[in-house]
C-alpha cells in the first residue's frame, strides 16, 4: 500500500470508528491519523514559513481534528487537510508580517554597519518587506531592537546556530541591495 493510500486509510478508518462509536477503536485510530497529520503538517509549515514552529503544528493538527466533521469527501482527505494548513500557515504569515513592522526610530547602530543602515535607508523600508522572507524581516527587526542570538533564537524557535548563519545571509542581502 502507497504511503498516501495509507494515510487515507488512517482517516477512514478513524471516521469509522467514530460513525461507530467505538471508543476504543476511536483512540487507536486517532493516534494513529494524529502521527498522520502531524507528518503532513511538519512539511507544510515548512514549505511556507521555512521553518518549522511546533506550536503552529499543533494548532493545524488540532483544528484538522475539530473540524474533520465538515470533510465533504468530494477530494481526498490528504488534499483537504492540505489547504486547512496551507490557509492556517498564511495566517500565521501575515501575523508575522505585520509584527516584523521595522522602523529607523529603533535602529541600534551596534547591531549594523554603516553600509547596512545605508541599504535599508535606499530601499525604503515600506518595500523592504517584498524582499525579505518573514524570518529575515523578524530577525531584522529583533536586531533593531537590541535582542541578543539566544532571545531571537528563543523568540523564532530556532537554534542560535541558525541565528547567526541567518543573519550573516541577511547582512549580505543588505550589502547587496545598497
Amino acid at each position: 500500500m502507497k504511503k498516501y493510500a495509507a494515510d487515507e486509510a488512517a482517516f477512514a478508518a478513524w471516521r469509522a470508528a467514530i460513525q461507530a462509536k467505538d471508543d476504543a477503536a476511536v483512540e487507536e485510530t486517532s493516534e494513529v491519523l494524529y502521527r498522520v497529520l502531524r507528518r503532513y503538517a511538519t512539511s507544510i509549515v515548512y514549505q511556507v514559513l521555512r521553518y518549522r514552529d511546533q506550536d503552529l503544528i499543533t494548532d493545524i493538527v488540532a483544528h484538522a481534528f475539530e473540524k474533520a466533521h465538515q470533510f465533504r469527501g468530494e477530494s481526498k482527505f490528504t488534499t483537504w487537510f492540505w489547504r486547512l494548513a496551507y490557509n492556517m500557515c498564511m495566517r500565521e504569515l501575515e501575523r508575522l508580517k505585520a509584527r516584523a513592522e521595522v522602523s529607523l526610530e529603533n535602529l541600534n547602530h551596534n547591531s549594523l554597519t554603516g553600509l547596512e543602515r545605508t541599504a535599508l535607508a535606499r530601499i525604503g523600508l515600506e518595500r523592504l518587506s517584498s524582499r525579505l522572507d518573514v524570518v529575515e524581516l523578524a530577525l531584522l527587526n529583533y536586531k533593531l531592537i537590541g535582542l541578543d542570538e539566544k532571545e531571537i533564537a528563543c523568540a523564532l524557535k530556532i537554534g542560535k546556530k541558525a541565528v547567526n548563519q541567518r543573519w550573516l545571509r541577511l547582512r549580505r542581502k543588505l550589502q547587496s541591495l545598497a
